[in-house]
């Protein structure tokens, strides 16, 4: 049967080049993403390196947090309507150092829930106390996983903490990616432990996608290189905004969500929306949550595994994010 293809040659890249320049009315230009950091969106090359992320859940977890004070029905009663408006995970921020976790869980499965405690001093503490409440309510072989801020040795019962490795403040871009694959690599290779990883997310679009990208790619070659398939690498994105109307605000971070959705990020947690003091109470919590949910059930991007994948633009930009701290991380070992 004759080839119908045969008779539209594909054009050169050349021709297809000219054809863009034509367009455009002057040569395709690099744009800059970041400072020393460029992207050719017009790109004369193929990628070695076709990596396509793939998840073993699908979508990502919806972090909430809330404050754990002395007053653990109220607290009851925020948990409650987080996880009924739609969240799947939990970052409890403590200021308590003897929680009444009984009271601030009643009615709640943690075995369906993901949870990070976070506390400026007697984490431990916490830890503990969460512990016995776990091995009670759920016995010694539940090991449901928390979250920490620090790497815990202690000796648990009914939890498993797992070490999150955070974004130093301050530092450059590649400098700070490649001490979190170094902290990556000492956690899950050397010490053969789980753990998350949580960035901060900007305005720049583009750049959201190819980081989360560029470091789950290098995990995935450290696996190989180890003959090894865990631990997975997990990645916690922090959304912010610093837009004071809350409208402008929430399609700012609908963007980054977005982004991080494509970098193929396993968790987003977006900082609470600020409504003025006289819209109704949960009002900010629930327009924040829904954001995500709007891209879960709406949109349906938690169907798609590494949708970034193929895009040249997208796709050159994690390449160089990706030599860059790869380099580094080869450079301070």
């Amino acid at each position: 049967m004759k080839n119908i293809f045969e008779e539209f040659p594909a054009p050169s890249q050349q021709k297809w080049l000219e054809l863009v320049e034509k367009e455009l009315k002057r040569t395709p230009e690099p744009l800059e993403i970041k400072e020393s950091l460029w992207s050719d969106p017009f790109l004369e090359h193929k990628f070695e390196d076709k990596t396509i992320l793939k998840k073993n859940r699908e979508g990502w977890l919806i972090f909430q947090k809330i404050f754990i004070t002395k007053n653990a029905q109220d607290q009851n009663s925020e948990v409650l309507s987080a996880i009924n408006g739609g969240a799947t995970a939990l970052q409890l921020e403590f200021d308590n150092e003897e929680p009444d976790f009984k009271e601030i869980f009643k009615n709640i499965d943690l075995k369906h829930i993901a949870l990070s405690i976070k506390a400026e001093k007697d984490q431990a503490k916490i830890l503990k106390i969460l512990d016995d409440y776990c091995f009670q309510t759920y016995g010694d072989s539940s090991q449901i996983e928390i979250i920490t801020s620090k790497a815990d040795e202690s000796k648990f019962n009914a939890i498993k903490p797992l070490q999150l490795i955070s974004e130093s403040p301050g530092k450059p871009l590649f400098e700070n990616l490649s001490e979190i694959l170094s902290e990556a690599e000492k956690a899950g290779i050397i010490n053969e432990n789980p753990f998350w990883i949580k960035l901060s997310s900007s305005e720049n679009f583009y750049l959201n996608i190819a980081k989360i990208r560029a470091l789950k790619i290098l995990w995935e070659h450290i696996l190989e290189a180890n003959n090894t398939t865990a631990p997975e690498m997990r990645i916690w994105v922090q959304v912010g905004t610093t837009n004071p109307d809350p409208n402008q605000a929430a399609i700012s971070a609908t963007q980054q969500a977005a982004a991080a959705i494509s970098g193929s990020a396993d968790a987003i947690e977006i900082n609470t929306l600020e409504y003025p003091s006289d819209y109704p109470q949960g009002f900010a919590e629930r327009i924040t949550r829904n954001i995500q949910n709007l891209l879960w059930y709406e949109s349906h991007l938690n169907k798609v595994d590494d949708p970034a994948a193929g895009s040249y633009f997208i796709e050159d930009l994690t390449e160089k994010i990706k030599n860059e701290i790869w380099n580094l991380f080869l450079k301070n070992r």
